[in-house]
């Protein structure tokens, strides 16, 4: 490491820790079972039978430690699926910590890529309303990618500066994430380019914006709601003094972690310009946990925060139900072209755009007008006069099923995967739901006696389940 800059800052921070910090392993590889599309114990069963090892992560009985990942599991048709997804030991921790229930109101302020949250819509069961937000247009690509994939239905998603949203999305969540971006010094074992940018401005900088994205979401937080504040950082000044700040200006108390996370990590670092109740903080040092590097921390309102900006008053727009006359239409030619009952539309609500259509849970009434993006799960593209389900709505509604079904063997499905197409002359032109053992597992194109799958990347594929 050649920043002499950041050498003296560890030097000081870490003392005696500071070579242990720099020998330290990388995080092992880990995954999160998606226990809204499959069980966890059936999971682990699948790989035990393909003699993948693992141990579970202390805290979250859905996350496993993968040993060794020689398959690899991003190749395998349970990875395609959303059965499982890879997310780090320490990224897990957030959401146990938050502890949101069914039903509530959640915001997840800085949430691409998305992998915690696609745990906090599994951790919800699909219900309530989860608002999933970030300003980078590249980030949200991944974060769609990744909630499209878990299979949700109960969130919508917006792209607006997190500074600003709790200016007009007053007092309005149950729970917030502020998950905030960070000079990542946590991530330096597995991602040693942090040392070439990071610098004592740049710290100053991002703790600024830190709190800044926390106290908005104070204001957008409702009397009595929490909040978990974390960050992939091991310094102080994006961490506790972040926190002091809050403490000691807006109406907020610490909240003890639940039992599974007490005494299993480290406390707060102490320092006599932001000491407070160290136990109440969760700091993960690399070199200690043998973990990423993260700092987490719950906080509850205990008071209303005056509003200032009293004129910017949120404008929604309306999510449909399956009675609108466009949504209707479109609704009748996917159940007669795929045999889907037209009564399971009425669990859903509907977002129409020009050539999509996208499904939410009976939940959410509205979407916020301002930065909208998208709303739930994507469950068709227009084809002309033909409405095609997409992978996952042919996943979701795969026992709903009963028309435009192509049965393929493991080879060609393995040969399909590999390809991106093969030659098939079995079926006339046109898209059909992809099985596998009278499974629907994806949407597929015949055309030119060629059948084709879009894929996010080749698949040398292999199969967990026998």
């Amino acid at each position: 490491m050649k920043n002499k800059e950041l050498i003296q800052y560890l030097k000081n921070l870490l003392q005696d820790d500071f070579k242990s910090f720099l020998d330290a392993s990388p995080e092992p590889k880990s995954i999160r079972i998606n226990t809204l599309k499959t069980d966890t114990e059936y999971m682990k069963q699948l790989l035990d039978r393909a003699g993948v090892s693992y141990s579970n992560v202390s805290f979250h009985e859905n996350g496993l430690i993968i040993h060794g990942d020689s398959l690899p599991l991003s190749h395998t048709l349970s990875f395609f699926k959303g059965d499982i997804q890879y997310q780090g030991i320490s990224s897990q921790l957030p959401v146990i910590l938050l502890d949101v229930k069914e039903g509530q109101r959640v915001l997840d302020m800085c949430a691409a890529p998305g992998s915690k949250s696609a745990q906090l819509t599994a951790a919800m069961n699909n219900s309530g309303e989860l608002i999933l937000n970030d300003i980078s247009h590249t980030r949200l690509q991944a974060l769609n990618v990744n909630m499209q994939r878990s299979g949700a239905t109960n969130f919508y998603i917006m792209k607006n500066r997190g500074e600003e949203i709790g200016s007009y999305l007053y007092q309005y969540f149950d729970k917030v994430l502020v998950d905030v971006p960070c000079t990542a010094l946590g991530t330096l074992s597995s991602h040693p380019e942090v040392a070439k940018w990071w610098s004592n401005d740049k710290l100053k900088k991002i703790s600024l914006i830190q709190y800044q994205l926390v106290v908005s979401a104070l204001k957008a937080l409702k009397t009595g709601g929490e909040l978990v504040y974390s960050t992939c950082s091991i310094a102080p000044e994006e961490n506790e003094q972040v926190i002091r700040k809050i403490l000691d200006n807006y109406p907020v108390e610490l909240v003890q972690p639940p039992a599974v996370l007490q005494g299993m990590f480290s406390s707060a670092v102490k320092n006599n310009d932001y000491s407070f109740e160290l136990d109440k903080a969760i700091r993960i040092w690399p070199h200690r946990h043998k973990l990423e590097g993260f700092f987490a921390v719950k906080l509850r309102k205990t008071d209303s925060i005056r509003r200032q900006d009293k004129n910017r008053e949120p404008e929604f727009i309306e999510i449909k139900d399956s009675s609108d006359i466009l949504v209707r239409m479109i609704l009748e030619n996917i159940s007669n072209n795929w045999g889907i009952p037209f009564k399971e539309w009425d669990k859903y609500r509907f977002n129409v755009t020009k050539t999509r259509i996208w499904m939410v849970n009976k939940d959410i009434k509205k979407c916020l007008t301002q930065s909208f993006v998208s709303a739930g799960i994507l469950l068709a593209e227009s084809r002309l006069l033909f409405w095609k389900l997409v992978n996952g709505s042919v996943q979701r509604f795969a026992d709903k099923i009963n028309k435009r079904k192509i049965e393929l063997s493991d080879e060609q499905i393995y040969n399909l995967f590999s390809k991106g197409y093969i030659a098939y002359k079995e079926f006339p032109g046109g898209y059909y739901a992809l099985c596998r053992k009278g499974e629907p597992v994806a949407s597929v194109y015949i055309h030119q006696n060629e059948l084709k799958i879009h894929l996010p990347h080749k698949f040398r594929l292999v199969f967990l389940e026998k």
